[in-house]
């Protein structure tokens, strides 16, 4: 199980560099950007990224990346405004977000939740989770914070004038930037906000995608009929991938063989016999033959399952396709793999993880 689990991880940071080579040069790719606010749990990135996003959300999406996240599901039991009650889904996050002066009510008791965010409204709120007061600024508010919004670049792929309502993009963009940003007083070196929800950087100051996934990560396991009664967490505003793409449940359910889900981010990682270049898929059959080096008998490099041939990428596959492990040839097992060609085009499989069946 301990072998599994440390496979696990490295399966699912996959899923967030399927289709984005890991390199610092793609870095700052939008995909990858999606992919970590997606896995940070700040908020759903299967959405139309074009859609404006709402006073609401946004408070939302401001709790999800503080330490306020454990108890984001907690009842709000008062109504601070008139427009929005005890049971509006918002609630407890428009409170939290007021009372730690995120984000501020409108004259007369409202807080507008349904209205669009804009830049000048983000602005605040995400100043003010890396440490900012009002005092921290002099003369135009306004023109102070968003001096200082450009200054620490946290306009980086955001093309908003400060009136503006944001979409769902701009704000993966928006906290993408916030994560990798030092807060007050500090140097991004020792400083950053990522290191609030445990994230780490890259040499070249990015989030590092990797070091993501954490031992709080389930899988593999496989999938049956019904997507709901695999995971421990309801799937309304869950984050679902589908061999590295964003999918929906059906989609999920009709072709995914495994899954690996986090309980924390609700976000489920599924898999299926895709075959496609670049990419991780999902087999299941029985073991026809296993081959060894013959420069050492007593670690395999192959195995063969249902007439195909896969290379065994690491020294935890390895040993459990070894004599020292629990796989035999007649025994039925399933293989995370990832999907390549060599130089002479032909394909080559290498697994990465396994479940027993």
């Amino acid at each position: 199980m301990k072998n599994q689990m440390i496979a696990a991880s490295a399966a699912v940071i996959f899923a967030v560099s399927a289709c984005v080579p890991m390199t610092a040069e793609a870095s700052s790719t939008f995909a990858l950007r999606e992919k970590v606010v997606s896995m940070a749990g700040i908020m759903d990135v299967t959405g139309n990224g074009n859609d404006n996003v709402s006073r609401g959300e946004f408070a939302r999406m401001l709790v999800m990346a503080t330490q306020y996240r454990t108890v984001g599901d907690q009842e709000c039991r008062a109504s601070l405004y008139s427009d929005v009650g005890q049971n509006n889904e918002y609630a407890y996050y428009i409170q939290t977000a007021v009372n730690n002066g995120w984000m501020t009510g409108y004259l007369g008791g409202e807080f507008r939740p349904e209205q669009g965010v804009t830049l000048q409204e983000a602005i605040k709120g995400i100043l003010a989770l890396l440490g900012y007061e009002d005092s921290d600024f002099s003369g135009n508010l306004t023109g102070a914070r968003m001096a200082k919004y450009q200054y620490l670049e946290l306009n980086e792929e955001i093309n908003r004038e400060s009136s503006e309502i944001l979409t769902r993009t701009d704000c993966i963009n928006l906290f993408y930037n916030l994560l990798r940003t030092p807060t007050k007083g500090g140097t991004q070196e020792t400083s950053y906000y990522g290191k609030v929800l445990d994230c780490t950087l890259t040499s070249d100051g990015e989030i590092n995608a990797y070091d993501m996934a954490d031992n709080s990560l389930v899988g593999p396991k496989k999938m049956g009929a019904s997507l709901e009664d695999a995971v421990p967490f309801t799937l309304k505003k869950s984050n679902l991938f589908l061999d590295g793409e964003k999918a929906t449940v059906s989609e999920i359910e009709d072709n995914a063989i495994v899954i690996y889900y986090h309980k924390g981010t609700k976000s489920v990682w599924a898999y299926s016999d895709s075959d496609e270049e670049g990419k991780r898929g999902a087999a299941t059959g029985t073991i026809e033959n296993i081959y060894y080096g013959s420069m050492d008998v007593m670690t395999p490099v192959k195995v063969e399952i249902e007439g195909r041939t896969y290379t065994l990428s690491n020294s935890d596959v390895q040993f459990a396709f070894s004599m020292y492990g629990d796989l035999r040839v007649g025994d039925e097992v399933t293989v995370i793999y990832e999907a390549s060609t060599d130089s002479e085009g032909e394909s080559i499989y290498s697994v990465v993880d396994y479940m027993e069946e």
